[in-house]
């Protein structure tokens, strides 16, 4: 509630900016925090609480608006991609900052069995639970600082929307470019659907060289993703293997199975996702779309 008030008075972009700066003070002091003080790292969490308080509101806030700017873009809503990638992202995030952590402080000889830590394990603990995340704050300060979107900006953007629904030509708030009517779109709903299954890259050499080889490129990509995907099982396989004590040696290890497991995974993920696209690029291939839709479609991305 207090983000939410906040927000009211002075915009989406500065509250993001001032829980950044929270989030990295906060982590520099549990880093500075001594054995016994309780009551210090109570507080500490709290604060950084708060700074993830913020990202709850924000994140989805903030998605809403790109979601405009993109309509005004490219003359059509697309909720479900933003809310799809805004989804799946943390969750690839999250399987590292809950795995690589682990895996990390057993290499550094940390023991949940042991009454008393060395200075190294303990220095490692300190770096993974205040360092690091204060490091990403200070790149998501950074990032923040160029968000373009502010609270005047965002109503030109939906005016803008209006005038292009309208059979007007409209202004880009942002980039400055006049934009055409939504009437006036060379490429209907349908087509621009089925060419977003292909990257701009993709797109491009469509245009210039035709769809000859863009099936076999994909399927290559299928075919490289579960190779990797293969490669990565086997290896974790071989990993564990008889190295599941609390060693060291048998640490590290499990540290690289764990690596391992979150390289099959993404190679599993990248493998599915290539092969939903075989049957786009087949009816690409039978049935080509011409080079100015494409060409269009790509000045709109």
């Amino acid at each position: 509630p207090l983000w939410m008030l906040l927000g009211k008075y002075i915009g989406k972009r500065r509250i993001w900016m001032i829980s950044s700066i929270i989030g990295i003070l906060s982590g520099l002091f549990i880093f500075t925090a001594g054995e016994g003080q309780i009551t210090r790292m109570i507080l500490l969490e709290i604060v950084r609480g708060m700074t993830m308080g913020a990202m709850f509101i924000l994140i989805p806030a903030i998605l809403a608006d790109v979601v405009d700017y993109d309509e005004l873009q490219a003359g059509k809503r697309r909720e479900a991609q933003f809310t799809s990638f805004a989804s799946i992202v943390p969750k690839f995030v999250s399987i590292l900052s809950a795995a690589l952590p682990l895996a990390v402080m057993g290499v550094a000889g940390y023991d949940p069995g042991m009454t008393s830590l060395s200075s190294g394990t303990v220095l490692t603990i300190r770096i993974l639970f205040a360092l690091i995340p204060t490091m990403f704050c200070v790149v998501v300060l950074i990032i923040i600082r160029r968000y373009p979107i502010s609270r005047q900006v965002h109503r030109t953007i939906r005016n803008s929307i209006n005038d292009r629904q309208q059979g007007r030509e409209a202004h880009d708030p942002i980039t400055g470019e006049t934009l055409l009517a939504t009437g006036e779109q060379v490429v209907d709903e349908e087509t621009g659907w089925f060419l977003d299954t292909f990257s701009r890259h993709e797109l491009r050499q469509l245009v210039t060289d035709g769809p000859g080889g863009l099936l076999r490129r994909i399927l290559i990509q299928v075919t490289g993703g579960a190779i990797v995907c293969l490669g990565a099982i086997g290896a974790t396989v071989w990993l564990i293997q008889g190295s599941l004590s609390i060693s060291q040696t048998d640490q590290l290890r499990q540290g690289l199975a764990t690596c391992m497991v979150i390289v099959a995974g993404l190679a599993l993920t990248f493998t599915l996702f290539h092969l939903m696209r075989v049957g786009p690029a087949r009816k690409m291939t039978l049935m080509p779309v011409d080079g100015a839709i494409i060409r269009n479609h790509i000045k709109h991305l």
